[in-house]
């Protein structure tokens, strides 16, 4: 059948193909963020673990309960009455006892105290 101007074909046209999503070009954009992404949560986790070892050693130094607890992780070190902190400008023990051969000698302090002390940070 032949087709006359103004009649309309007998076969529809074809749909454009489609290209999936998952197949398309890389866009600029998705490239840049598909390289950001990672990079930034390495940043982050490395920004956490700095803050995070800068907050412990601050609450080890700096307060009461943290210096406390540290003083009681070092081995053969008996310490009694003990108040201030490390990093502060004063702190007081009532004794200091330090055990070596097998516990047989030792050294004992007794009244031990700091005042005024003043920590100063020179890298050079």
């Amino acid at each position: 059948m032949a087709e006359t101007p103004g009649t309309p074909p007998d076969t529809p046209p074809a749909p454009p193909a489609r290209v999936s999503p998952l197949l398309a070009p890389a866009t600029p954009v998705r490239t840049t963020l598909s390289l950001l992404v990672p990079l930034l949560s390495i940043v982050s986790l490395l920004l956490l673990l700095v803050l995070g070892t800068a907050g412990g050693m601050r609450w080890l130094l700096a307060t009461e309960p943290g210096t406390a607890w540290l003083l009681r992780q070092l081995p053969a070190v008996e310490l009694r009455g003990f108040s201030g902190t490390l990093a502060g400008p004063t702190w007081r023990a009532e004794s200091l006892r330090l055990p070596w051969a097998g516990g047989t000698q030792w050294v004992l302090i007794e009244g031990l105290q700091a005042e005024g002390v003043q920590w100063q940070w020179r890298p050079h």
